[in-house]
């Protein structure tokens, strides 16, 4: 009689053991195929922080017959999609706002500012 009583608790213990890792591997699942349905990706974040304005602060010079903007931070060097008024600017010390373009190294100029 005892073991009759016995399987089906350990039938029931089985079955319940059964399903939890079933449940997780589905839910899982169901979370991984969501973020790959979440149009959120890296890309998309990069592409929002680039479309951020930012100042960005250095001289504009004359590089390869463009007006660029030497940057006085990091000492990077970044093209000007506004040539007419950056040539305004040539050798002085400005603040450029606008939004930077990684994949071109170009900044979108909103306004260019001399620096006092």
């Amino acid at each position: 009689m005892k073991k009759a009583l016995a399987t089906p608790f350990a039938s029931a213990v089985l079955a319940a053991s059964m399903v939890s890792p079933c449940a997780a591997l589905v839910g899982g699942t169901s979370r991984h195929w969501a973020a790959l349905q979440n149009p959120s990706s890296q890309a998309e974040q990069e592409r929002e922080q680039q479309n951020e304005v930012k100042t960005f602060t250095g001289t504009i010079a004359k590089s390869h017959g463009n007006f660029v903007l030497q940057e006085s931070t990091v000492g990077g060097t970044y093209g000007l999609d506004d040539q007419k008024t950056a040539s305004n600017y040539e050798g002085k010390k400005v603040v450029v706002t606008g939004t930077y373009d990684s994949d071109s190294k170009m900044i979108h100029v909103q306004k260019i500012e001399e620096l006092a």
